[in-house]
């Protein structure tokens, strides 16, 4: 048998929402950078670059 879970105080409730509302904006943000980045590549790849890795020397580095 499941028991029915009491309801969380208002003031917990509240704080509650307010981080459900932060986390939907921070996967927003996320995935409109990761589009951006994805696009990016795209590109980069178009035009006959190839993207380095991420914290690897490139090829058009000057170290």
């Amino acid at each position: 048998m499941k028991r029915k879970k009491k309801p969380a105080p208002e003031h917990e409730r509240v704080e509650l929402e307010r981080q459900v509302e932060s986390l939907r904006l921070d996967i927003k943000k996320l995935q409109l950078e990761h589009d951006i980045l994805k696009k990016a590549i795209e590109l980069a790849k178009k035009n006959g670059h190839r993207p380095a890795a991420l914290g690897q020397p490139g090829e058009d580095d000057a170290g």
